[in-house]
């Protein structure tokens, strides 16, 4: 079990709480046999932050995961792979707990 955060465009999420727990809810419904690896589906928001996310917390998978020789070379970068399921407006991620205030921190400051 690992450190989950999600950042979604404040621009498409509902604006009250109610309508935005039901948006939650339903965007965190995975869908098996559905995709969520693909950055282009997300608003360009998203897509910013991802990019600049991933300099310093690269995804377990993926065309933009480290290869085998960045593990063995990059020290602490297998700690800091994240897992990302990406929307059309927000991503959702898991983190290692080792890294929980670090990736936090980050994930804040890159998006605003």
């Amino acid at each position: 079990m690992g450190f989950y955060l999600m950042v979604f465009d404040v621009d498409k999420a509902p604006k009250t709480k109610t309508e935005f727990l039901q948006w939650y809810k339903e965007v965190t419904d995975w869908k098996e046999g559905d995709m969520y690896d693909d950055i282009t589906i997300s608003t360009t928001p998203i897509q910013e932050w991802f990019y600049e996310m991933i300099k310093t917390y690269p995804p377990m998978n993926g065309k933009f995961s480290p290869t085998d020789e960045e593990l063995d070379e990059i020290e602490g970068l297998e700690e800091r792979m994240t897992d990302y399921s990406i929307g059309d407006s927000f991503i959702y991620m898991e983190f290692e707990w080792s890294v929980a205030d670090k990736a936090y921190d980050a994930a804040v400051k890159t998006a605003f």
